[in-house]
């Protein structure tokens, strides 16, 4: 029963009673009417009780309206706790009712891995400027584990007549489709860059470095270190290869393989190849690999391709690795396809970087050119093939699969 429906009855009981009361009082009044009264005032008095002790359901159009919105839409009070959450809400972040109501904004971000920091500085400038609008935010879905963006809109609920804060709306909506197809249009730019600049570097820097790195070996000979003194020769000369190192990834992200240079390649034997060049090229030779299964099988492709793949995963898993922890190379043949696995046991990367591994320019490494991932997928998808991580606690695992072809072919 609505309030006022309430409220009109109690006056009407009200009215009775006095007038029962008043009736009583009057002498010579015939009892048959003050009887009909009594009985009708405890009549309504029961209904009234009946109304009072059932349990209120509010149902308005406001609320419907809210929990039907195709947009999620979440109240948080000024305590920072969750007080509303519509149906949207539920299915965009993945977690049940009862899983969001009650908790705080602080709880939320740290089950979706929102950065929080970046969340509470966009709540208070809502609370300061009232409506604050289009803030993209990356979290990790709790069921497909996968990460995915939402725009959020924040507006400052306060008391009309105090202005006195009260909490805030968060409105949101799912916009990964139209974030992930973005940011491929804008990877195709930046190879459209990259390959301009790659053509320029290959004459106007790299052939000038060639020249200082063979005057450098001739003065580290005629001056050699002597003891206790470092070699600033071999210095200059292993950061000059390593700036050649990034132009070549430069190069070679530019460049698709032509598919007129294929051959077929003995899998196994590619593999130890690239593990003899990454023993001899690395600069922790303390970590072991570890290499138990390789099967003898044959794929179609570009060798030194399809090698610079390995060495970057092989470089990578270097990386990542503590001394002492071993890196598994691992090659089978699984039904149509190689299978080349190599794992490592590092600390593993954070979830949110994890979803953009794969992109150009990206780079966790202080030294990194951010090349080394993107160029290897590109490679291997040109190759037919696939190029896929995963990681947990243990470390990072990546697993490369390509087609199989006849030995004979």
């Amino acid at each position: 029963m609505r309030p006022e429906r309430f409220s009109r009855r109690a006056s009407a009981l009200s009215i009775l009673l006095i007038l029962g009361a008043v009736l009583v009082v009057i002498k010579g009044f015939h009892q048959l009417a003050i009887t009909s009264l009594s009985i009708i005032g405890a009549l309504e008095g029961i209904v009234l009780l009946r109304t009072f002790l059932r349990p209120t359901v509010v149902c308005s159009d406001e609320m419907r309206m809210i929990h039907d919105a195709p947009f999620g839409m979440l109240f948080v009070d000024k305590k920072n706790v969750i007080q509303l959450c519509n149906d949207a809400c539920s299915l965009m972040l993945g977690l049940e009712k009862q899983q969001i109501l009650g908790n705080t904004v602080c709880d939320l971000c740290s089950v979706l891995k929102i950065a929080l920091d970046e969340f509470e500085e966009s709540a208070e400038g809502s609370i300061r400027e009232r409506v604050i609008r289009n803030i993209e935010l990356e979290f990790i879905h709790p069921q497909t584990k996968n990460a995915q963006i939402l725009l959020v809109h924040l507006t400052r609920v306060s008391d009309h007549r105090t202005d006195q804060h009260l909490g805030y709306n968060i409105y949101f909506e799912d916009v990964t489709a139209r974030t992930l197809w973005e940011r491929h249009t804008l990877q195709n730019e930046k190879r459209l860059h990259v390959a301009e600049m790659a053509a320029t570097a290959a004459h106007e820097i790299r052939n000038p470095l060639t020249t200082v790195r063979g005057f450098l070996q001739i003065q580290q000979k005629r001056h050699p270190a002597t003891n206790g003194n470092r070699d600033l020769y071999k210095i200059m000369i292993e950061e000059l290869d390593r700036v050649n190192t990034l132009i070549t990834e430069y190069m070679t992200y530019a460049r698709s393989p032509v598919h007129s240079d294929f051959v077929v390649i003995n899998m196994r034997s590619l593999i130890l190849d690239a593990l003899c060049s990454s023993r001899a090229e690395s600069s922790k030779p303390a970590i072991d690999v570890v290499c138990d299964s390789l099967d003898t099988s044959y794929v179609q492709g570009n060798p030194e391709d399809l090698k610079q793949v390995i060495l970057h995963l092989l470089q990578n898993a270097r990386d990542a690795s503590p001394l002492g922890q071993p890196i598994e190379v691992r090659g089978m043949q699984c039904e149509n396809v190689y299978r080349v696995e190599i794992i490592d046991h590092g600390e593993g990367i954070s979830d949110l970087s994890f979803s953009h591994m794969f992109d150009p320019f990206f780079t966790t490494k202080k030294t990194g050119s951010g090349l080394g991932l993107s160029l290897s997928k590109n490679i291997v998808n040109l190759h037919a093939g696939t190029l896929t991580a995963c990681r947990d606690e243990n470390g990072t695992h990546f697993i490369m699969e390509l087609p199989l072809t006849p030995c004979e072919a």
